[in-house]
């Protein structure tokens, strides 16, 4: 594992095994053994290549993906805060809902797609929450938009009529948002097929 997260930081970086090697005062056969696993780095190693890349001993050997305390207190505040917004909702649902969240996380840790369902399922968040801001904005929007016309005396047919615009900008908006969604899980299912013909090759020898 360590060897992974080694050639992981270094390609985040855009570092050569060279170039490493130069910063970390080894050579560059020592990088490449390293990653490719012919080696075990020694503990110097380990703690001088944290130092460079300014990520803790446990993230680079593989005990946790948290790279620094500042990610895992981020984390933890975040979680606490779902948590308090979990207990404002109808419960029925958020029970399935994180029900369902936690088995899909857990299948993916099993079937090594951690990286690509946590990216589907961040994406699918990020989708959600444009939707809802748009959504705001178009309540707002008419809540105003309709205050001015009637103050002016505008019939509520008119009133009714210049709403019609801002619901069909909303209209777009959810499609944008479904098209997005389907886009997501399409991602993630390329992935699944991609580690499905792995296999078979592995399995065919």
């Amino acid at each position: 594992m360590v060897g992974q997260r080694i050639r992981l930081l270094r390609e985040e970086r855009k570092l050569s095994q060279a170039m490493l090697a130069e910063a970390l005062l080894c050579s560059r056969m020592t990088i490449n053994n390293y990653e490719t696993g012919k080696r075990v780095p020694d503990m110097d190693f380990v703690l001088s290549a944290a130092a460079y890349f300014g990520v803790t001993m446990e993230y680079l050997s593989g005990r946790t993906e948290f790279r620094d305390k500042d990610d895992m207190e981020i984390s933890i505040q975040r979680a606490e805060q779902l948590m308090d917004i979990a207990q404002k909702l109808p419960q029925g649902e958020t029970q399935k809902l994180l029900f369902y969240f936690t088995k899909a996380l857990e299948k993916a840790q099993e079937t090594g797609l951690e990286s690509a369902t946590v990216t589907a399922l961040s994406s699918c968040a990020v989708q959600l929450r444009r939707l809802m801001l748009a959504y705001d904005g178009v309540q707002k929007a008419m809540a105003a938009q309709t205050q001015e016309l009637l103050l002016k005396n505008v019939s509520r047919s008119a009133v009714r009529a210049a709403a019609k615009d801002k619901t069909s900008a909303f209209s777009q908006s959810v499609y944008e948002t479904a098209k997005a969604l389907t886009a997501s899980a399409e991602l993630l299912g390329e992935e699944m097929k991609k580690r499905q013909e792995e296999e078979l090759e592995r399995l065919l020898g």
